[in-house]
């Protein structure tokens, strides 16, 4: 039996090698270029690790879920080239390199955010099939992909989050926008690889109630870096909350009441865990994700 770590490992190289087939080369082109750099610019690759091991842990195949996982993490990466761009956050280092604007200029770095989130979808209609999706399965990955990235999701989030500054807002803002911003696509990641395993609805819907919760204990978490971190150990700017005079958890509860507010969203992460077999991987890795320190 493999350990945690090997796991984590088989899981990311299947992931990292996929993007050569799915987002390869193209000689002289700039956009793919910008693409590329920061799909491939590294990082934890939580979200497509989520797909692949609930797609094992529902009892699939981790090769039908390697279309939606790359997807994943497709959507994530243009979110983040979108969110670090002048116009949002303005921020000039990601994943310990500087952002894409900085190294392609903010008309090629929003045009490469946007064909990331198009080469997302064209890779589970594209490959879906030839990998052993079903055609429900394949459009079933795309309705959810296109939900947690658009309105139902990340669009309407960063909007909230824009919004987030120099007003006074109460937890049930923060929990929305929390929820729309990051557990949107962490639980699509979850689901995504239920419907690649065949799980029926019962199993999906476990799923996202996971990822909900997930989702949230890793944002007040990451509220919690920004305060105590350094932009060595994130790889991005540390305290960009407080200079934009936005309100999070830890302004709301404190730095000892954010922790716990993610312990208890972590238990609440576990507790659904128990309706599955052999959850090991996911208990431990919801334990890291919750628990991190970068």
């Amino acid at each position: 039996m493999m350990t945690f770590d090997e796991r984590y490992s088989l899981y990311r190289t299947e992931i990292e090698n996929s993007f050569s087939r799915f987002l390869p080369e193209e000689k002289d082109n700039i956009l793919v270029d910008s693409m590329r750099y920061s799909l491939l610019a590294g990082g934890k690759r939580i979200r497509p690790i989520l797909t692949l091991a609930w797609c094992e842990l529902c009892g699939g195949v981790l090769k039908t879920a390697l279309p939606a996982a790359a997807a994943v993490e497709m959507i994530h990466t243009y979110s983040l080239i979108h969110d670090d761009l002048p116009c949002m956050d303005n921020d000039t280092l990601r994943r310990g390199r500087p952002t894409n604007h900085v190294v392609y200029g903010e008309y090629v770095a929003l045009l490469a955010g946007s064909g990331l989130y198009d080469k997302a979808l064209e890779t589970v209609l594209d490959f879906g099939k030839e990998y052993g999706l079903s055609d429900e399965g394949i459009l079933q990955s795309v309705k959810i992909l296109c939900s947690a990235s658009g309105l139902n999701g990340i669009l309407t989030g960063q909007v909230l989050d824009m919004k987030n500054s120099d007003r006074a807002v109460d937890r049930s803002y923060l929990e929305k926008v929390n929820d729309l911003k990051t557990a949107s696509m962490l639980s699509a990641s979850c689901v995504l690889g239920c419907i690649a395993a065949g799980a029926d609805p019962k199993l999906c819907a476990d799923a996202d109630a996971y990822g909900r919760a997930v989702g949230q204990a890793f944002q007040i978490r990451d509220d919690i870096l920004d305060v105590i971190s350094t932009s060595e150990a994130l790889g991005k700017t540390p305290g960009k909350d407080s200079d934009e005079n936005k309100t999070t958890f830890v302004d709301l509860l404190g730095m000892e009441g954010a922790q716990k507010e993610v312990e208890a969203l972590t238990e609440r992460a576990l507790s659904l865990l128990q309706n599955f077999p052999n959850p090991a991987f996911l208990r431990e890795l919801t334990l890291r994700m919750c628990g991190r320190e970068t």
